[in-house]
């Protein structure tokens, strides 16, 4: 992969789990979307687990799909 994903120290809430920001999950979907790898390679690749990808795979689709209908009624 050609694009090398930015490093920074990302917010931990009270149960463990990283609060990644939305800039940094949108960066991390786009460089999914150009690998050409699995869901499961790029997982590993980038540390998160596969079902978050995926999750935010689904929040990103769902998004583009809304606003794709959006333009499409004139809203």
């Amino acid at each position: 992969m050609s694009e090398e994903i930015s490093t920074q120290v990302l917010k931990v809430d009270e149960a463990g789990r990283v609060q990644t920001p939305r800039a940094k999950r949108e960066e991390i979907v786009a460089a999914y979307e150009s690998s050409g790898m699995t869901g499961r390679q790029f997982a590993t690749y980038c540390g998160v687990r596969y079902s978050t990808l995926m999750c935010w795979m689904k929040r990103y689709r769902e998004t583009r799909r809304a606003t794709a209908t959006e333009v499409v009624m004139g809203k």
